[in-house]
């Protein structure tokens, strides 16, 4: 008998991880729970958080699994292969410092050198993956910002990024009309943005925080899937994006995922780098340096100094 069970296939897209575990292991519980067949993943596995070595682990693992399909690197994953980290903030340059001794003569160093060996660009059928950009070429590693998006853009083809840890949404319209964003979008000046939440959500909890149905079965856009273990949208919650089919239907949705944010920033502590604390503010604000008015320091948050 035919089923009346409406078909349905989940695909979700990670990136800047950021050696954040705890946010990772939230994520990929809740990748479970949306039964997703495949996971891609757009670079800097490394860099800023403080298990570099255990989120590479567990990315080979998923690898190892057939689960994660493909992955690009990252400027910080370049990082730990060339060394070459002169255009690093002073932040970003003393972890991947520590990164690099952490990692040195691993076999997590060596996933992610053959990692920096292949393409900065994959293309898998009408999807394309990129850490950074498509032009200017992916390993001047700039941002996408309203100035140089419409470059960017592919015909007929979905282009998926990371690097700026801010999730947003790019659409080409036909019909003679330049590139705009998705008109539900709010432009701040540089990114187009589905609307933060400001709290962090309970650890395990997660939600929609956005879904675009793309009326185009062969669309012309650029998604940032937001960032893992690093989000800089004043969102605390580790993010992802997923491409859903549902029957004839297909969608864009975000979702955050509430994490041990705690332990997290424990292990920033421990750490003990001078940078440690203002990378553990970040976490608890979504990107800000200092706590204020809008984002108080926790109880439990601990004295660095």
């Amino acid at each position: 008998m035919p089923s009346n069970k409406p078909y349905y296939h989940a695909i979700a897209f990670i990136s800047d991880i950021h050696g954040n575990l705890e946010a990772l292991e939230a994520i990929l519980d809740d990748i479970k729970r949306q039964q997703v067949s495949s996971i891609y993943c757009l670079g800097d596995i490394v860099g800023y958080g403080p298990d570099p070595m255990a989120c590479t682990r567990r990315l080979m693992d998923l690898v190892e699994s057939k689960q994660l399909i493909a992955t690009v690197a990252g400027n910080h994953d370049y990082g730990v292969c060339d060394q070459d980290i002169s255009n690093f903030s002073s932040s970003a340059k003393e972890v991947m410092e520590w990164t690099i001794n952490e990692m040195q003569g691993t076999d997590e160093a060596g996933y992610i050198r053959e990692l920096c060996q292949k393409e900065l660009i994959k293309k898998i059928g009408r999807f394309w993956l990129v850490h950074s950009t498509l032009n200017p070429s992916p390993e001047k590693w700039e941002y996408l910002k309203t100035k140089n998006a419409g470059e960017n853009f592919q015909d007929r083809k979905i282009v998926f990024v990371g690097h700026s840890h801010v999730p947003a949404i790019y659409s080409k319209y036909s019909a003679g009309k330049d590139w705009h964003p998705i008109s539900l979008f709010g432009n701040d000046g540089h990114y187009f943005l589905p609307p933060a939440q400001k709290t962090m959500l309970p650890r395990g909890k997660s939600s929609k925080s956005y879904r675009l149905e793309v009326n185009d079965p062969f669309p012309t856009m650029i998604i940032n899937a937001g960032s893992v273990g690093q989000p800089r949208d004043n969102n605390p919650n580790a993010r992802y994006a997923l491409y859903i089919t549902i029957d004839y239907k297909s969608y864009i949705e975000y979702r955050q995922v509430g994490y041990d944010v705690q332990k997290t920033v424990d292990k920033h502590k421990k750490r003990g780098l001078s940078c440690d604390e203002r990378l553990a503010t970040r976490l608890c604000t979504g990107g800000n340096t200092r706590f204020d008015s809008e984002f108080k320091k926790p109880d439990w948050f601990p004295a660095f100094s």
